[in-house]
């Protein structure tokens, strides 16, 4: 039996959850708001998965959180989100953006396979 998804996380291990949990968050609004208003249906596909994958990521987090009692964290959420508000950015800036939250993420990644000495955290998180 594997006793590691019943030890407490480290402190590198919770930095890395709440940090991707708040990127994640932060990023949906972005990709709901640009939804809204994106005119290039290839463009709409491409921010749609990637709206799908962090909606999908954030998810297995907060599951994490739950099951290591751990309090989840404030992110940004619906309240936050203006859908009426005006388009503020053109259809190419939001292929822009999908570039660079992408090695955002993968940098994020990256430092949560250096601290993850768990096959568990690993797995949920990755």
């Amino acid at each position: 039996m594997n006793n590691q998804s019943f030890s407490p996380l480290s402190a590198a291990e919770m930095a890395v959850i709440w940090k991707q949990y708040m990127n994640d968050k932060a990023i949906s609004c972005m990709l709901k708001h640009f939804l809204c208003h994106v005119d290039d249906l290839d463009i709409q596909k491409a921010l749609q998965g990637t709206l799908h994958i962090t909606t999908k990521n954030s998810d297995a987090l907060t599951a994490i959180f739950f099951l290591k009692n751990m309090p989840i964290p404030l992110g940004f959420g619906e309240e936050d989100l203006d859908v009426e508000a005006p388009k503020l950015f053109s259809d190419s800036f939001y292929l822009l953006y999908l570039k660079h939250i992408s090695n955002v993420l993968l940098l994020a990644a990256t430092t949560g396979v250096d601290v993850a000495a768990r096959n568990d955290f690993f797995a949920a998180c990755y």
